[in-house]
């Protein structure tokens, strides 16, 4: 009888470690990866935003198309616009979704990404830090992206830059393929 109450011990032990995790611990992701199209009527883009006429991607204003693949813990966005002389214009950016700061090489100011899931959501703090004739600042974007009814929703607030206020956008894109 010993022995089997024991074995039974660490089992026991085990399923109820395993009883008491958060509830999202098992949760499933969404998969963001696709072709998507920006669906101008449905998005909240504010004045000049444009659906993709000078804007500057995910930091910027809304893309009027994003390429993403979406594998493991790695998503790499392909933005196309239409630049300011009517060509068309791509951004690739990665995120890696670990929680963990990266900083992004390339560019000309320092940039450093985290991205994080919660609520079957992927928020996205980017950080770019600059030089102004010798005084040193930084603007943050927000970006948030998710799923719902079959579209992708991307909300973008930017801070720190001009005035100090900050700006929303919410993109929403129909999936192409």
């Amino acid at each position: 009888m010993k022995r089997s109450i024991s074995i039974l011990t660490p089992l026991v032990a085990m399923l109820l470690s395993v009883a008491l995790l958060p509830a999202d611990t098992f949760a499933q992701n969404p998969n963001f990866a696709g072709n998507w199209t920006l669906n101008a009527d449905e998005s909240e883009l504010g004045p000049g935003a444009g659906g993709g006429r000078g804007g500057r991607g995910m930091g910027g204003g809304a893309a009027a198309s994003m390429a993403v693949k979406h594998e493991g813990n790695t998503l790499t966005i392909t933005t196309t616009m239409q630049g300011r002389d009517g060509q068309s214009m791509e951004r690739v950016q990665e995120y890696i979704t670990d929680g963990e700061p990266h900083s992004v090489e390339g560019g000309r100011m320092p940039t450093t990404n985290t991205a994080t899931w919660k609520d079957g959501k992927l928020a996205v703090v980017s950080t770019v830090t600059f030089d102004r004739q010798g005084q040193t600042g930084e603007f943050t974007t927000n970006i948030v992206f998710s799923m719902a009814g079959g579209k992708l929703v991307v909300e973008t607030t930017r801070s720190g830059m001009g005035g100090g206020g900050s700006t929303t956008i919410k993109a929403v894109y129909d999936k192409k393929d």
